[in-house]
């Protein structure tokens, strides 16, 4: 459930070696609480100062809360935040020329990615889990699949022998029509994607919507909330 090499190779932005670090103090307390990391880089022939990172403590503990990574351009390529503050990652956030392509989230908090969201022209398209299976297995592969449209869901996918693929989608219950099963045959090429001054903080909601703008000292909002029984 892990993202490809070319959306992880962003978040080696965030680290120092090899750039100049700036920090801040926004509340005053004598310890940094934002930190900017920037390097050179050369544009059209000219060497100039880019920020390749933010990081900011959210509840000043001395831990990082939120790491945002930039572009030579300044354009965001993928953030990070800590939503439990126990000083480890547990969303990370890729984009693809500014627009957000994939989340993925730690809901268990065992610093692997266990419900992933993809999505296109900035609308989700799938999520992801790996439930764990009756035996409470977490093992990387995905076994339980939301398709979405219009930001509704409109067909749900299981793997019934865990083997990390659709066996079978249903259609999701609507007001308007009953569930019922489609032919796996068919729809099974449509499971997920190749694995593919203010803050940002992640939206609350299981169906992320854009993300809000709290001050510094604003906390993150949780993970989509707990993962289904099949």
């Amino acid at each position: 459930m892990v993202a490809d090499k070319q959306l992880r190779v962003s978040l080696d932005r965030c680290k120092d070696e090899g750039k100049r670090v700036i920090r801040m103090d926004i509340n005053h307390d004598d310890e940094p609480d934002v930190w900017k990391l920037v390097a050179g880089s050369k544009q059209k022939g000219t060497s100039v100062d880019v920020m390749t990172c933010k990081k900011v403590d959210f509840n000043h503990d001395g831990k990082l809360d939120m790491a945002t990574a930039y572009d030579d351009r300044g354009v965001i390529a993928a953030e990070q935040f800590d939503l439990d503050f126990d000083g480890k990652m547990d969303q990370t956030t890729y984009y693809e020329k500014g627009n957000k392509v994939r989340v993925e989230w730690d809901s268990d908090y065992d610093g692997k990615p266990d419900i992933v969201d993809q999505y296109k022209f900035g609308k989700i398209e799938i999520r992801e889990r790996d439930t764990g299976g009756p035996d409470g297995n977490v093992d990387g592969k995905s076994d339980y699949w939301e398709r979405f449209k219009e930001g509704a869901v409109e067909a749900i996918g299981y793997d019934d022998d865990f083997n990390g693929s659709v066996d079978r989608w249903e259609q999701a219950e609507r007001p308007e029509t009953g569930g019922g099963e489609i032919s796996a045959d068919s729809e099974k090429t449509e499971a997920a994607p190749t694995g593919t001054g203010a803050e940002t903080a992640p939206a609350a909601s299981p169906s992320p919507s854009p993300s809000p703008s709290p001050s510094p000292s604003a906390s993150p909002s949780p993970a989509p909330g707990k993962k289904p029984n099949k």
